[in-house]
């Protein structure tokens, strides 16, 4: 499986995060790792709401849970926003 490293923000507690991410899943499955991995990590600073989304700087979209990662053509040092 092929990977990128981007950047995730996280500004409901105003962090960010060097991390890679796998490119052959779906958004919502990219979501889900991403939302359990910051609630790991912050040891419970981030608490998941379950309307969590995605966005990509730069084409100011929010990324679509059907669709593929590799749809939006993402590539080493883009930054996604968890919102």
């Amino acid at each position: 499986m092929k990977e990128k490293q981007i950047i995730l923000k996280v500004p409901a507690i105003d962090r960010e995060y060097e991390v890679f991410i796998p490119v052959g899943i779906t958004v919502n499955g990219l979501r889900r790792l991403l939302v359990e991995s910051v609630e790991e990590i912050t040891n419970g600073q981030f608490i998941a709401s379950g309307t969590e989304a995605l966005c990509l700087k730069g084409q100011n979209i929010q990324l679509s849970d059907e669709k593929e990662v590799s749809d939006y053509g993402i590539q080493n040092g883009d930054t996604l926003f968890l919102i």
